[in-house]
């Protein structure tokens, strides 16, 4: 089992690079008055270096999904798991675990770049959402101990990466909603 103090060790660690990934929108919404983007969506598709080399390229993805909220504050939603037949982040060891997260932090990163654009948002997101759980399933499919640890983890990356102003856990029934504001 991955423990979380490894993990939080090379969170920092500076040679863990993302997998290569291929970034691709895949739906816009603009309002049809104003031109304004209300929502806008982007898949990115990557390979574990385990998948590499047995010849297939990619067996992840990443989605972001952003939108304009009725007060015209921008909320992000991220998510990631493997395709069918893919391995989890926990059968990939630690290694490959910090290189995933890396990889969701990269292209996070680039879809924030490319918000701010004019043509685009024109500014960053006010906040990012996400759910620890894995994709599909609640946590109480999980071992409680394991969905607090992704949790921290993700939380851990944040923090790192993206200063937030705050992070709130909003924990409705079996589920978990972690909302940042930036």
């Amino acid at each position: 089992m991955i423990k979380l103090l490894d993990l939080l060790k090379e969170i920092g660690d500076a040679s863990v690079e993302p997998y290569q990934y291929r970034l691709d929108e895949s739906h816009v919404e603009r309002d049809e008055d104003t031109g304004e983007i209300i929502e806008q969506n982007f898949h990115a598709l990557y390979g574990s270096d385990y998948m590499q080399d047995t010849g297939d390229i990619y067996d992840s993805q990443i989605y972001v999904g952003i939108e304009r909220l009725s007060d015209g504050e921008i909320d992000m939603e991220i998510s990631f798991g493997t395709l069918e037949g893919g391995q989890t982040i926990t059968d990939r060891g630690v290694k490959e675990a910090m290189k995933v997260m890396a990889t969701v932090v990269a292209v996070v990163k680039e879809v924030m770049k490319n918000m701010q654009r004019p043509d685009q948002w024109g500014r960053k997101p006010d906040y990012i959402s996400f759910s620890p759980a894995r994709t599909g399933k609640t946590d109480s499919n999980l071992n409680p101990k394991f969905a607090i640890q992704r949790q921290k983890l993700y939380t851990a990356f944040i923090n790192k990466h993206l200063k937030p102003k705050r992070i709130d856990t909003v924990n409705i029934g079996s589920n978990t909603s972690v909302s940042v504001t930036l």
